[in-house]
């Protein structure tokens, strides 16, 4: 692969075989190019991808024209302390305009629910676990007055679909038990013979004697586990052996493809003993049952709400109103809560009955969407109507954007819209909210022309992905034999590929992955701003603990920059040339050959 340096000032998924939940597609021929940016001084420490970072109508203007976002977001809880006087928000500002950023994200409802200014319709965030603030003070209007007089924009942030917060265990999904999505779980056993024993836990310890823990990877197998039997099965749940867990690691122990090992203590470690024979087939059951996400111990923060309940949709679009008909922001932005718990959601009453009714019919529950397989940590059984399920949930998401937006635009014409998503898009399907442009395709089994009708990035004048890695570029990654795809860089790539003109593309970068290390982070910024129109710098509870105003100050070449999105007229002209563009035949840009980590950024 060639790569060229590129300057700061312009500004994930491995090619593979599909398979039915995701994988990245073959790359298609490369078009021709529309514009031809403008040649930029180049730094030496920073080398980028040159086959794929001129990718696209957006990317080329906006770097031809020396464009380029540098959004800094600012966390609703962790930065209560940093918010809470009208003098620490002036200093605040100063320091952001210095630093070169030229846009404010405002979490103004977090996962938690509550809001950092007067609602009618949620509880008040005045205390969190490193600060609090008066209730008579306006974080939200504060923050605004400061900025704008400084001449930065500011878009409000809202957690949609998350309602409560489990690590405080406050929010409306606790009083409203009912708005609480319903996971479909699996129940699971073992047996021989007719005698069972229930496995209790997945890919853990058990850590009890009541029950067996099913691991279906090697990092517990490679560790002592005194006090455990373990039990490795074939893919057929053959028994091949059993080891004392005293001397696991001397036994170099790997699992068979698609096998599993059984662990045991106590009365449960005598049971394998017991009942798990070599070269004897176990039997494997399994019954789903239905629960709410405040028993699911898996969802460890966010107590997520099925996005079709009426309340929770009118809920949050009240909050939309009220924050835009209040306040004088620049626009709204919903952040990853905007989606579906997991792939296991929403399996409420409400949702099947809601699913019939869209399919036409009552239908066997749930193995008509997909069943989980008996056989610890082999792939579920999908059901017929598995891809219209995607799909309808995908279209659940895409409906509550397009009414948030028109309230938006109703109040406020000039206001814009956008969201933050995760950056690997191979594997987004699970959590029900396509994010790409509606004629985005690519070879993923689930990327059917219905799903992309789901798209969402039509509606929104930019997106920032959770591109939250510790390599910035995809050289970088290569020197060190680890994945392209989880770089900075990479993600960025995939992100304004899928995004596909169709509206401003921001790589988010997280700063706490260079703690002690600015250097690195200044490298993120600058692979971001080569990869897409621009960054996103979370969170700005990092800057001032680190004190890294000037380290982003120097990322940007100690510069100012016209954010794209505040172009008028800029973006209509992007979807007007790749219209034209796509109308002349010319052929789709390849699809980077990078992937992600799934629930990166999450």
């Amino acid at each position: 692969m060639r790569f060229r340096t590129f300057s700061i000032i312009c500004g994930l998924a491995a090619a593979t075989t599909t398979i039915a939940w995701g994988q990245q597609p073959a790359a298609p021929t490369i078009p021709e190019t529309t514009v031809n940016p403008t040649p930029q001084p180049s730094p030496t420490d920073v080398v980028l991808d040159t086959k794929n970072d001129v990718v696209g109508v957006a990317q080329q203007i906006a770097h031809a024209q020396g464009l380029q976002t540098r959004i800094l977001w600012m966390d609703a809880g962790a930065n209560i302390g940093n918010l809470n006087s009208e003098a620490k928000v002036a200093d605040i500002i100063q320091k952001v305009k210095a630093s070169g950023i030229n846009t404010i994200v405002l979490d103004v409802k977090p996962i938690v629910g509550e809001t950092i200014y007067p609602s009618k319709f949620a509880p008040r965030l005045t205390k969190w676990t490193n600060g609090e603030v008066d209730p008579s003070f306006d974080v939200l209007g504060h923050v605004l007055s400061a900025a704008h007089a400084a001449g930065i924009p500011v878009f409000a942030n809202m957690s949609t679909f998350g309602e409560g917060h489990k690590y405080v265990k406050r929010g409306l999904a606790y009083t409203h038990p009912d708005w609480q999505t319903v996971m479909y779980q699996t129940d699971r056993s073992v047996g021989r013979l007719g005698v069972t024993a229930p496995i209790t836990y997945l890919n853990q310890l058990p850590k009890d004697d009541k029950g067996l823990g099913a691991l279906t990877g090697q990092g517990l197998l490679a560790q002592n586990h005194p006090g455990y039997t373990i039990v490795v099965l074939n893919f057929d749940a053959r028994v091949i052996a059993v080891y004392d867990g005293a001397a696991l690691a001397d036994a170099h122990v790997t699992l068979p493809l698609r096998g599993s090992a059984l662990a045991g203590s106590g009365p449960m470690g005598d049971w394998l003993k017991a009942n798990a024979i070599p070269g004897e087939i176990m039997t494997y059951q399994s019954t789903a049952k239905y629960v709410p996400i405040v028993d699911v111990p898996e969802q460890k923060i966010t107590m997520f709400c099925n996005p079709i309940n009426p309340e929770v949709r009118q809920h949050n679009l009240d909050i939309v109103r009220e924050v835009v008909m209040n306040y004088e922001v620049d626009g709204m932005i919903f952040d990853d809560r905007l989606r579906y718990a997991a792939i296991n959601a929403d399996f409420s009453p409400l949702s099947r009955s809601t699913f019939e009714k869209h399919v036409g019919h009552t239908l066997t529950w749930p193995d008509d969407v997909y069943r989980e397989s008996e056989y610890p940590g082999q792939a579920p059984i999908l059901g017929p109507y598995y891809q219209e399920w995607l799909n309808w949930r995908a279209g659940n998401i895409q409906s509550w954007v397009a009414e948030a937006s028109s309230i938006v635009h109703s109040v406020r014409p000039k206001a814009q819209m956008a969201v933050y998503v995760g950056s690997w898009y191979g594997d987004y399907e699970k959590v029900g909210m396509n994010w790409g442009a509606q004629d985005f395709h690519a070879n993923y089994t689930w990327l059917t022309p219905e799903y992309q009708k789901t798209g969402i990035a039509n509606l929104l004048d930019w997106l920032t992905t959770g591109c939250y890695y510790a390599n910035a570029t995809v050289a970088e990654a290569n020197a060190a034999g680890t994945s392209p795809g989880a770089t900075v860089e990479g993600a960025g790539l995939l992100s304004n590929r899928v995004v596909n003109d169709a509206a401003w593309t921001y790589a988010g970068i997280y700063a706490l992955s260079y703690q002690d290390n600015p250097a690195q982070f200044q490298r993120a910024i600058k692979a971001a701003v080569g990869s897409t129109q621009g960054v996103m710098i979370f969170d700005m509870s990092q800057i001032v603990q680190y004190n890294w105003w000037d380290a982003m100050g120097e990322a940007f070449g100690h510069t100012t920059a016209v954010a794209p999105h505040t172009v008028d007229g800029l973006l209509a002209q992007v979807r007007a040339q790749h219209a034209a563009d796509k109308a002349a035949g010319k052929p789709q840009p390849e699809i980077p050959a990078y992937q992600g980590i799934e629930d990166t950024g999450f």
